[in-house]
């Protein structure tokens, strides 16, 4: 895959904005619940939303389970557009999303969320035969 259709999947255009937050384990069995199809509820007043590079996972991995409660990094896919209804620049970050608006944001998902890496005292990622990660049994 060419440089250019790399940016049109990853930064919006066919599969959506490829972004990614750390959850923790209580959310992380709420994700699996909700069969990959959504984000959890969280007991905090924010939820952390980074954009996923692939080409910096480890450094992305290790700065979001630096936190104690996470337990895995999942990996989901929203249209630029809809992006814009919760912030108004897509480039940057990290975001802020509201513990209010978790319930919003899940409507405007495409396709499944994916834990891209799982942390058990260490991180470890989740390889997937498509050449990223993906959500483990």
């Amino acid at each position: 895959m060419g440089p250019s259709y790399r940016v049109l999947i990853l930064g919006g255009g066919f599969g959506g904005l490829s972004c990614c937050c750390a959850v923790t384990a209580t959310g992380l069995a709420w994700i699996e619940t909700a069969g990959f199809r959504a984000l959890p509820p969280i007991d905090r007043l924010v939820l952390t939303i980074m954009m996923y590079d692939p080409e910096k996972e480890t450094d992305l991995y290790a700065a979001m389970l630096g936190d104690p409660d996470s337990a895995a990094v999942v990996r989901f896919n929203i249209p630029g557009r809809d992006f814009m209804n919760f912030w108004h620049l897509q480039r940057g970050g990290p975001w802020d999303l509201p513990a209010g608006r978790i319930a919003e944001f899940n409507r405007f998902l495409r396709g499944s969320v994916e834990v891209v890496a799982r942390c058990n005292g260490v991180v470890e990622n989740v390889p997937v035969k498509s050449g990223g990660f993906a959500r483990s049994a």
